[in-house]
């Protein structure tokens, strides 16, 4: 019943009905407070929301349920990233990938933090990479372009 309220609030967030996924959470936390996946979840619909606090509490509650989860280091990197703390957000994808490095989307935001610090080659690299596990993913394949026509 937990990985289905799970599941059906994963699909609810894609819709952009982020207020019907976090009730989906509540009750998988009403069941399991700590609940890794979940609580990334929460983390992740805050930051869907803007509201960079509570997903850096969601996120760093996620962590402590499960130090060895890589999803709510890449949710945590993703606030960071956004408010503009790239170095905060370079630590927590790395520590994602360190978690697990088959990872399209974190290697590809990665490398977004590595260019905005001005670290082209590392940028690449991370692009590359991103490519590498998942050939289709188009912000990886703009980002590497963007860097390749602009040098």
């Amino acid at each position: 019943m937990t990985r289905a309220l799970l599941e059906k609030a994963a699909q609810l967030r894609e819709q952009y009905a982020l207020g019907e996924a976090r009730h989906c959470c509540e009750e998988v936390l009403r069941r399991s407070p700590q609940d890794a996946a979940a609580l990334d979840l929460m983390a992740a619909l805050a930051a869907d929301e803007r509201d960079a606090e509570a997903a850096m509490r969601w996120a760093q509650r996620a962590i402590a349920a499960d130090p060895g989860a890589a999803a709510p280091h890449y949710t945590l990197g993703r606030v960071h990233q956004a408010e503009g703390r790239l170095a905060e957000a370079e630590t927590c994808y790395r520590n994602s990938l360190a978690l697990d490095a088959n990872q399209a989307r974190a290697h590809n935001n990665l490398g977004s933090v590595l260019q905005m610090q001005g670290r082209l080659a590392e940028a690449m690299a991370s692009f590359r990479r991103a490519l590498a596990i998942d050939p289709s993913l188009p912000q990886a394949n703009q980002n590497l372009a963007a860097i390749t026509r602009d040098r």
